[in-house]
């Protein structure tokens, strides 16, 4: 599901199990972006993606606790992720690894 929302050169990289903002489901790192995935229904299975956010669009990455990792988003939009299964460390060294693999370097003076 999570690959219609990819452009041609990117790809899913890691996923973590917790909540966003309150909602169950997926934190999904690309090459470019960070994806939460929601699914929803029995039979028949829905699919929502409350954040779709560029990695640049990223202000700031800040751990609370074990658990929780706070993201704030350039326009001052903050989401709250809590992971249920590890230390929010690993989520937060993963993501901040991709992240620094997408700057482009700069050129020289």
């Amino acid at each position: 599901m999570a690959e219609k929302r990819l452009g041609p050169d990117d790809d899913i990289k890691m996923s973590w199990a917790g909540e966003l903002d309150g909602k169950n489901g997926f934190l999904m790192m690309s090459n470019k972006k960070l994806l939460f995935m929601q699914e929803s229904g029995f039979l028949s299975k829905k699919y929502d993606f409350p954040l779709d956010l560029p990695y640049e669009s990223i202000r700031e990455i800040k751990p609370e606790g074990r658990n929780k990792l706070i993201l704030a988003e350039a326009e001052d939009r903050k989401h709250s992720f809590v992971t249920y299964d590890m230390p929010v460390s690993r989520v937060e060294q993963s993501l901040r690894e991709l992240i620094e693999s997408t700057k482009k370097p700069e050129a020289p003076s």
